[in-house]
C-alpha cells in the first residue's frame, strides 16, 4: 500500500516538473519574445548584448548606441547649467568624466559650488553614469 503512494506520488511530481520546465508561451504570454516583440527593461537598466541599447528612465527612452549623440546631450546639459564650457568628455563603463573651462577667475568655494552644480545637472539627466567633473 505505501509502495503504491510513493509510486503515485513520484508521478505526479514529475508531470509537474516536466510541465512547468518548457519555455513555451504560456496564457498569459511569457517566454521568448516572438517576431516583433522586443524586451523592455527596468528603469535606469541598460540592455546588455543588445544592438541597439537603451535606457528606460524617468525622462523615457534613449537609444545609447551612438557616442556622438550622447556626447551632444551631456556637453548641452553641463552648459546650460552653468556659465562653461564642456572641453573633454570621457566614458570608462558606467564613470564620466568632464572636463570644464570656466570663463572668469572663480575662488575655491565657487569652484566647488559650480562643480556641483554641473554633476547635479548631469546626474539628473543620466542617472546611468557616475560623473566626475573637473575645472581644467
Amino acid at each position: 500500500m505505501q509502495k503504491r503512494w510513493m509510486l503515485l506520488l513520484i508521478a505526479t511530481l514529475t508531470i509537474t516538473i516536466a510541465g512547468c520546465a518548457g519555455n513555451t508561451p504560456g496564457p498569459q504570454g511569457q517566454g521568448e519574445p516572438q517576431d516583433g516583440e522586443f524586451e523592455t527593461t527596468e528603469e535606469g537598466y541598460l540592455q546588455i548584448g543588445n544592438e541597439n541599447r537603451r535606457i528606460i528612465d524617468r525622462n523615457g527612452e534613449r537609444n545609447v548606441n551612438d557616442q556622438g549623440e550622447e556626447h551632444k546631450a551631456i556637453r548641452q546639459t553641463a552648459e546650460s547649467a552653468a556659465d562653461i564650457r564642456v572641453e573633454d568628455i570621457r566614458f570608462d563603463g558606467s564613470r564620466a568624466r568632464v572636463g570644464i573651462l570656466v570663463q572668469e577667475q572663480i575662488n575655491s568655494e565657487e569652484r566647488m559650488a559650480l562643480i556641483n552644480r554641473v554633476r547635479t545637472a548631469l546626474q539628473r539627466e543620466f542617472p546611468e553614469y557616475n560623473f566626475q567633473v573637473a575645472i581644467q
